[in-house]
């Protein structure tokens, strides 16, 4: 057989390696002779994800990628839960595996249409899975029609992913196969099951939460986190997906096809308002009783948190609450002051961006009914400055912040805490890709 002589660029080692057309990652791998000291899980090819079956025709860059990283780690856990679903598969072949979504920690996992797993399950999944491990099983990597690949799951009752490959314009779709099992993921595996040596698995909720190996020290399982408010708002928004009829990706796209759209928007913007009409109905109670007087909306960045305060000021008025709106931006200390990151950029997500001692003694003056000069920071000059804007809390008026800090106790530590209403917003990703596939 004659193949091409070519180079690629190994990225982990900084080289050019002469490489046969042909020749996959993990071959090219074993010819570095111990060079790169990691066990690699998947790899970047021209920056795009791929697993080490992968072969090399042209001139790429490849870095290979271990746990240490994030698609490896991904690709660790991809790998763990089709273990999970060949172990289900062979011990209890009715069930139907649901891997929910990430939360406390690892991955909540239920059986479809079964309100509970046993404890006596969750251990012999856990037997099984380890056997499979120890056996050290390939994962098949293939690649077919997607007319063929849907009538392949269909014939394994993978009706979700049945529904999502015919929503998806698409010609050729990559599958995996471990043992008898057939599966697809949104990403690499990893070689063979041998690689995935750190896990558990322990009851949770309803079902079972399959823990990764921790982020820190990969030679252990992650810890459960004990997140009860999280769990609730994803339990409360899965029920009602089930309601309206949205259990995936490949639903949702259904509602599109069928021009639904616009009802399915209108639900959930109504949903949305009714979630801070509750909220400001709480606040006004704490209100009236001599608390609650100053609110603090947090959240990560793009979380919508400029959006929800907008929301919760108007279900607020219907309260007979007046917000009055103070910008955390205006409190940022003079630009010389403002900490840098660890590339020597200003850092104004920094919680010590921010003149922490005048914004405490303004928020108590406020709430002790003092008029306070208001700062406005100039982000030209770098500098703060007061144009003669003032503010005083009056009968029924509430103050409303909103910021990545908002929940952070060294933000408004002098602020007693009966006064401080909390609130958490972030966008959930819910809506899974299919049942075996989270977003």
């Amino acid at each position: 057989m004659i193949t091409e002589e070519l180079k690629i660029y190994c990225k982990n080692t900084e080289e050019y390696i002469d490489v046969d057309g042909g020749d996959t990652l993990a071959g090219i791998y074993a010819t570095l002779h111990g060079r790169l000291q990691m066990v690699p899980l998947c790899a970047l090819v021209n920056n795009q994800e791929e697993d080490l079956c992968y072969r090399i025709y042209r001139p790429h860059m490849v870095e290979y990628l271990d746990i240490g990283s994030k698609a490896g780690y991904a690709a660790y856990v991809r790998s763990m839960c089709m273990i999970l679903y060949k172990a289900i598969t062979e011990l209890f072949p009715g069930s139907r595996l649901m891997v929910e979504h990430s939360i406390a920690g690892g991955l909540y996992c239920t059986f479809k249409h079964e309100s509970v797993i046993p404890k006596p399950a969750i251990e012999a999944l856990k037997r099984r899975m380890r056997e499979i491990v120890d056996a050290d099983l390939p994962f098949v990597r293939r690649e077919r029609l997607t007319a063929d690949v849907i009538d392949m799951f269909d014939k394994q009752g993978l009706k979700d992913k049945v529904r999502l490959l015919k929503s998806i314009n698409r010609l050729y779709t990559v599958y995996y196969k471990l043992g008898d099992v057939i599966d697809s993921f949104s990403g690499p595996l990893v070689p063979s099951t041998g690689l995935i040596q750190v896990f558990d698995i322990v009851p949770y909720h309803d079902g079972m939460l399959v823990l990764p190996p921790d982020g820190t020290n990969p030679s252990q399982p992650a810890k459960k986190i004990n997140q009860p408010k999280l769990l609730q708002a994803f339990t409360d928004h899965i029920e009602f997906n089930k309601i309206i009829g949205l259990g995936d990706v490949g639903t949702l796209n259904k509602v599109v096809q069928d021009g639904n759209a616009p009802m399915l928007i209108n639900v959930a913007e109504a949903l949305h308002n009714q979630a801070f009409a509750k909220i400001a109905e709480e606040i006004a109670k704490r209100y009236q009783k001599g608390g609650a007087r100053c609110v603090l909306i947090a959240g990560p960045s793009s979380s919508g948190k400029t959006t929800s305060s907008k929301r919760l000021a108007i279900q607020l008025v219907t309260k007979h609450i007046r917000p009055k709106v103070i910008e955390l931006d205006n409190y940022f200390v003079d630009r010389e002051h403002t900490p840098r990151d660890e590339k020597g950029d200003f850092d104004y997500e920094s919680l010590y961006a921010l003149d922490l001692k005048q914004f405490n003694h303004d928020i108590t003056a406020l709430l002790a009914g003092e008029e306070v000069p208001m700062p406005t920071y100039n982000f030209t000059t770098g500098a703060r400055e007061y144009r003669g804007n003032t503010l005083r809390l009056e009968q029924n008026d509430i103050l409303l912040m909103e910021g990545i800090h908002g929940l952070n106790p060294e933000l408004t530590k002098q602020i007693p805490d009966n006064q401080k209403f909390r609130v958490f917003v972030s966008a959930l990703s819910t809506l899974n890709i299919d049942d075996h596939n989270w977003i």
